[in-house]
């Protein structure tokens, strides 16, 4: 499927390898969070697919051990309308977001987790019991998740990529790297301890819940900064020096245009830049973007982060293409495209 979307969206023809990654019994036992719908008579189960039919199944096998001993499609939850659970296999904790009618009271809600929040009018998570937040262990040290943000729901997965980040960047002391959608600050974590105290680190995240996170976690290494901003919005402003390095980890979406133009309008001392994507469509797009800009895709790397499922993470490789003549019409690295082009 990666080929397929590199060969018909991004013009590319490359083998691709998907590898495994520890952490999952035989493509069981993997998913940290889980999301189960209530139906109108309190069961827990999981929607049909492409419907809003609530599916009493009773067990879900891809559902961490964690998430299974919490009992969720064992019990009555009505009225709430939905209970997410969400573990962390390194610290034991487990947190639960019931999703209930403005009328219940909290008090209403039980739950067996060590964090308890109630997801209420436009997604707003109130704390209920614990902390609200989750210690994730990845890249030999621990972090601090809030239960509602994002972190890789398999145990392996944040491991894997923060070490194929690094490989693709190789930074080198002194470095100024960028780390934009930067979640909790993985990413920016590894490169902040790479870069050292004199490089410099920038994250940039528009959540800001995952903001806080990230300045909690980055806290040890006050040369990584971060920042509650849209990507585009915040390399518009710049304020830091040119970067020599890049990570780019977006939603399903992708990175919207005009990130990748600004991005490589910030001055000519980029050399690379990691493309963390789950969707190899939006990737795809994306590559010949860059391309575009007269970028090549180096190499890369694909992981069974969802195994059972159709759904691949891939890291890729971006570096400038070797200088000499280009084909009429695209720009050079580091300058943003003519209106209209």
């Amino acid at each position: 499927m990666v080929r397929d979307q590199l060969r018909r969206i991004a013009g590319l023809d490359r083998a691709v390898t998907v590898e495994p990654v520890a952490g999952d019994s035989g493509g069981l036992g993997w998913r940290t969070r889980v999301r189960f719908s209530v139906s109108p008579g309190g069961t827990a189960g999981l929607l049909a697919h492409r419907s809003h039919d609530v599916v009493e199944v009773g067990d879900c096998p891809i559902a961490h051990p964690l998430v299974r001993a919490a009992e969720v499609t064992a019990r009555d939850w009505a009225p709430a309308r939905s209970v997410e659970v969400a573990v962390s296999p390194a610290s034991g904790e487990r947190a639960m977001i019931v999703t209930t009618p403005q009328s219940v009271a909290g008090a209403q809600i039980a739950a067996d987790a060590d964090t308890v929040l109630r997801a209420g009018r436009g997604g707003r998570l109130t704390t209920l019991a614990g902390r609200g937040s989750l210690r994730q262990r990845a890249a030999g040290r621990s972090w601090r998740v809030s239960a509602g943000s994002f972190w890789q729901v398999h145990p392996g997965a944040a491991d894997a990529l923060s070490a194929a980040v690094l490989d693709v960047l190789r930074p080198r002391p002194g470095d100024v790297a960028l780390d934009l959608f930067c979640g909790a600050g993985l990413f920016a974590g590894a490169l902040a301890a790479a870069v050292g105290p004199d490089g410099t680190v920038i994250a940039v995240d528009a959540d800001r819940s995952a903001v806080r996170d990230a300045r909690h976690n980055l806290r040890g290494t006050p040369w990584a900064r971060v920042h509650a901003a849209d990507a585009a919005a915040a390399l518009a402003r710049g304020g830091w020096p040119p970067p020599a390095l890049a990570v780019l980890d977006p939603p399903r979406t992708g990175v919207p245009r005009q990130v990748i133009d600004r991005l490589l309008a910030s001055g000519t001392a980029l050399r690379a830049v990691a493309y963390v994507s789950c969707d190899p469509a939006t990737l795809a797009r994306d590559i010949a973007v860059f391309a575009g800009h007269g970028w090549r895709l180096d190499g890369l790397r694909a992981f069974d982060i969802f195994p059972m499922t159709h759904h691949v993470e891939c890291v890729a490789a971006l570096t400038p293409a070797a200088p000499g003549p280009r084909p009429a019409g695209r720009p050079s690295p580091g300058r943003r495209p003519a209106a209209g082009s």
